[in-house]
């Protein structure tokens, strides 16, 4: 496809060179600081053909829609006509700055990713999809091109709902390809990307949401191996699991929805507190401030062989309080004592002690 000479769209200067995909262009639109993607699709069919335009445009205005982190944010989508003439349909949407999952692969890990960061990629996309499919919207091309890792690793799901949206007029989908399908029924044509596409759009039978769960596990297979060659194995059981089940014939076998499946790619999750009986929780406290059981042991038996010393009140043969009696004698006991010596301090100054104490008292100084 040609480049279209074209610098600016509306008031948004385009910087060149765009993104070439296989039916599209997409420029990198400056206004400012400010970042916007325009897609231009050809050839444009679809701007001259008013019953396909109203049904495209509406379409698109459906999925503008949809507002999700995982999903590409469709801003607008209009007719629009060249200096030279020609007209093209433009989508504008947010830019992203990264790699789809095919060239991500291809260039980088031609064996396959990770699972651990397959499983990152996956639930990323089932979030997506789920609230695609709560819209009632079907992608219908979902696949390694179609998937786009952002410079930040986030995921974001583009050219969503293009092979729905445009129906038999397929050329402007991109990487689309027109293909026969000879089976015991007779031949069948469609549109779309046959290594990723469910058997059922295929032979031209009724599409559903399992439809785009089997693009999605052709999609995992990807991801893990580096190829769409089924007859290379995904090492990793669990995906392996997961890919089976996504990709059954029978549209009924797979799973119920990316609900299901997202489910299925995280796994059990521990029990919670709740699971447990009441009885058998342990108390707050005991939770964070309880030792170790066998300081717990220790501390026990400690405990047990301490024994309380006794009580001593007045007197240490006092093993308890005294009795009232006990204590009025004593109390007798203390006044006779203290009168007893205030009668002898009394005699000993009345006898001359006084002047012998200050004269001893003198000489000390």
């Amino acid at each position: 496809m040609p480049t279209i000479p074209l610098n600016r769209i509306k008031d948004w200067e385009l910087i060149e060179p765009p993104r070439k995909g296989g039916m599209a262009l997409v420029y990198q639109g400056q206004k400012g600081m400010l970042r916007k993607a325009f897609k231009l699709l050809q050839p444009d069919k679809v701007a001259n053909n008013p019953r396909l335009s109203n049904l495209f445009l509406n379409e698109i205005e459906v999925q503008a829609q949809l507002n999700h982190p995982n999903i590409v944010n469709l801003h607008d989508a209009y007719p629009y006509q060249l200096n030279d003439g020609n007209n093209v349909t433009v989508l504008e949407m947010e830019w992203l700055e990264g790699s789809n999952l095919q060239d991500y692969v291809v260039e980088n890990y031609s064996q396959g990713l990770s699972p651990n960061f397959v499983r990152r990629i996956a639930l990323q996309v089932c979030s997506g999809m789920i609230h695609a499919h709560s819209k009632g919207i079907l992608h219908l091309d979902l696949k390694p091109s179609n998937l786009f890792l952002t410079s930040e690793n986030n995921i974001k799901i583009i050219d969503f709902g293009i092979a729905k949206i445009v129906g038999d007029n397929a050329d402007i989908i991109e990487g689309a390809q027109n293909v026969t399908v000879i089976s015991e029924v007779g031949k069948t044509s469609f549109k779309g990307t046959p290594a990723f596409s469910a058997p059922e759009q295929q032979y031209g039978v009724n599409l559903s949401f399992a439809s785009d769960i089997y693009a999605f596990g052709q999609t995992l297979h990807f991801l893990l191996t580096g190829t769409t060659n089924p007859a290379v194995e995904v090492r990793n059981q669990k995906f392996k699991d997961i890919i089976e089940k996504c990709t059954q014939l029978n549209p009924n076998n797979r799973y119920g929805s990316f609900d299901e499946l997202r489910q299925a790619i995280k796994g059990p999750t521990k029990r919670q507190n709740s699971d447990i009986p009441v009885n058998s929780q342990p108390k707050l406290s005991t939770i964070i401030s309880d030792p170790a059981p066998e300081r717990r042991v220790r501390e026990n038996n400690k405990k047990e062989k301490r024994t309380p010393p006794k009580k001593i009140y007045y007197h240490r043969e006092y093993q308890s309080a005294p009795s009232k009696d006990i204590e009025e004698e004593i109390i007798d006991v203390v006044k006779d004592a203290s009168k007893s010596t205030f009668n002898w301090f009394s005699g000993f100054l009345a006898t001359g002690g006084g002047v012998a104490l200050l004269i001893l008292l003198r000489m000390c100084s």
